[in-house]
């Protein structure tokens, strides 16, 4: 990105990528050199995701995936499905595509994990009641979000974007994120 005199963007510098195959099966962008500048008036930034491996679950460091067939764990070197184990979005997919894109595409697990269901095929456990996710959380000391910390996320967002005229202006960082969420606990 390219600023004005004043550090507003006023074009953008893309390089044409081509796409080299350093391993079997593994697909790369590289840089062809082919530069162009275009003038723009505004950028949206994008946040990707790298996945990250999860104790017990097969991972494909690489793609950042847990290994599956359309939605349904599976075990990478026999291909052969994992009981109750499901996985949605990018830790199903990769870093690619829109959070829109992503809702049917969870929509369509849940299919599968229905058909599973009514094919006697999951083992469903007792109903561990309302609650038991956020205790076994706390149990873990892992830290989470809860749908009223987004909602305190998207305000602090919502009220940065308006200091220059924008419906929102992202926040990147996890850390800073994990800060505003925190101090709307308090």
């Amino acid at each position: 990105m390219i600023g004005d005199e004043d550090g507003q963007v006023c074009k953008i510098r893309l390089e044409k990528n081509r796409l080299t195959e350093p391993e079997p099966g593994w697909v790369k962008a590289e840089g062809s050199g082919e530069v162009e500048e275009m003038e723009v008036d505004w950028v949206f930034v994008s946040i990707g995701y790298q996945g990250r491996r999860l104790s017990g679950l097969p991972f494909d460091e690489k793609r950042g995936t847990i290994a599956n067939e359309k939605g349904r764990v599976v075990e990478p070197e026999s291909g052969e499905t994992r009981p109750n184990e499901y996985v949605v979005g990018w830790a199903k997919s990769g870093p690619r595509g829109l959070i829109g894109m992503h809702r049917p595409a969870s929509g369509a697990v849940v299919k599968l994990m229905l058909e599973d269901l009514a094919a006697g095929s999951v083992v469903a456990g007792e109903d561990p009641g309302d609650g038991a996710i956020v205790e076994f959380l706390n149990r873990k000391g892992v830290r989470f979000v809860s749908f009223e910390d987004w909602l305190a996320l998207d305000r602090e967002e919502t009220e940065r974007g308006k200091e220059r005229g924008a419906p929102r202006r992202k926040i990147s960082d996890v850390g800073e994120m994990l800060e505003v969420v925190e101090k709307s606990r308090d």
